[in-house]
């Protein structure tokens, strides 16, 4: 028995059959969230969404065109105007859920979820279906799956495709020609797939279900959940070699980070992804904390910005640089650290005070230093020449490395079964111990 609620009625069905022979005949769909939703017209969102659809897909087909023409200027341009629209487009699930939003409606945005992981995880199911096709066990190819994306190994099905045993030992030309046919087979599979399943799934002939392929990549670094590198080398969308190392989640991308350890992050990302030896990227470690003593102070300052920080926490009646309110930030404490080196130094009518809303670099102070603190903001920019000297002098380099990127560093060590990252002295004993 089958019971729902339809326009404040109680339902009741024998069976599926029954209640699927209901919903089809009275235009109604069924969403992953089990809400039952009318398709005889086209409601606002879907129009909307409709419109922006359009939208994106002229501006992908006139990246594509101007890439052709070799205008890379065009090409960049229509690129970040798709890239908009995409962001246009998500918009929509999040003001569904939103109380202020003229639409709102919990119920919808939740089905969004709900809808979109029955999608990933049959196209997960259904790939690897391809996969184990004649195989005495079954076995997940799935490398990782997100909210719209597959991560599948294309190596597996090599052997489908030649008209030999594949070894593993063939021209790298061989292989790419290989992974791009089967990223092409799985596409065009899994959109045919879809057909069935919004029909049997959802009880929709039209629908906008479509996946395509993005990239190959040769080898990617997992650190966590969406925390991931990889190293492209084919771009599916535009049909062209391109190798690119590609970035999710991780902070050495974010512009807070400091660009030296930006920079070095990035380098070694790219020695994983190429497969350079432990050893080799040890050394590369080691080499940067020697640099790290003599590196400029900007390029490993913290960037940040002060967002109401000193209005809860500046008292401005206290001068001194030892005192502060109880449980202020770091980089409010810098802040204020700041304003008062230039009150105490009768600098402040000669440079402008740091105030909420600026952007700041701060780095952190090796003890005891003439201030006595630990850490002091600077702007970048009309900063006293006095300030700038003694912040040169006591810059904490090994701190700066131990609060800003060891962690980091330690999570792709980690996640390559590789311990704790080196130290010069641990690395010159496993020299002294090798035999």
């Amino acid at each position: 028995m089958i019971k729902i609620e339809l326009n404040s009625k109680i339902l009741s069905f024998t069976s599926e059959i029954e209640f699927d022979d209901f919903l089809r005949k009275n235009n109604l769909s069924i969403d992953a969230d089990n809400n039952i939703v009318e398709t005889s017209g086209i409601g606002v969102i879907p129009e909307i969404l409709s419109n922006w659809f359009a939208e994106r897909k002229e501006y992908r087909r006139l990246m594509l065109e101007s890439g052709k023409a070799g205008d890379k200027e065009k090409e960049a341009y229509y690129d970040r105007r798709q890239h908009v629209q995409k962001i246009f487009l998500n918009s929509i699930y999040g003001a569904l859920g939103l109380p202020v939003f003229r639409f709102y409606d919990l119920d919808n945005a939740l089905a969004v979820t709900a809808t979109g992981q029955d999608v990933i995880k049959t196209s997960a199911k259904f790939l690897n279906g391809l996969y184990n096709k004649g195989a005495t066990a079954e076995k997940d190819y799935c490398i990782y799956i997100d909210t719209d994306s597959l991560y599948f190994s294309a190596i597996p099905m090599f052997s489908q495709w030649m008209s030999t045993e594949f070894t593993g030992t063939e021209d790298e030309s061989v292989k790419m020609d290989l992974t791009i046919k089967t990223a092409q087979a799985s596409e065009v599979r899994l959109n045919q797939m879809y057909d069935k399943m919004a029909k049997n799934m959802f009880f929709v002939t039209k629908h906008r279900f479509k996946i395509k392929g993005e990239k190959i990549a040769k080898t990617a670094l997992w650190v966590a959940k969406k925390r991931y590198a990889l190293w492209t080398v084919y771009d599916l969308e535009k049909n062209v070699a391109k190798e690119k190392l590609v970035v999710k989640g991780l902070d050495v991308v974010r512009s807070s980070f400091p660009p030296a350890f930006a920079k070095f992050m990035t380098h070694t990302l790219h020695n994983i992804l190429k497969r350079k030896s432990k050893d080799d990227i040890d050394q590369t470690v080691i080499d940067f904390l020697d640099e790290l003593k003599t590196m400029d102070y900007v390029s490993v300052s913290r960037n940040t910005s002060i967002t109401n920080g000193l209005a809860k926490y500046d008292d401005k009646k206290q001068a001194s640089m030892l005192i502060y309110k109880k449980g202020v930030p770091l980089h409010v404490k810098s802040a204020i650290a700041y304003n008062r080196y230039l009150k105490s130094h009768k600098l402040d009518k000669k440079h402008a005070a740091i105030r909420d809303g600026a952007k700041i670099k701060y780095v952190y102070l090796r003890q005891p230093n003439p201030l006595g603190v630990d850490a002091i903001a600077f702007k970048g920019y009309d900063d006293p020449k006095e300030l700038i000297a003694l912040i040169k002098e006591y810059i904490d380099g090994a701190k700066l490395f131990e609060n800003e990127m060891q962690s980091k560093l330690e999570d792709f060590y980690s996640a390559l079964g590789w311990g704790r990252i080196p130290t010069k002295t641990n690395l010159m004993a496993g020299e002294f111990f090798s035999f």
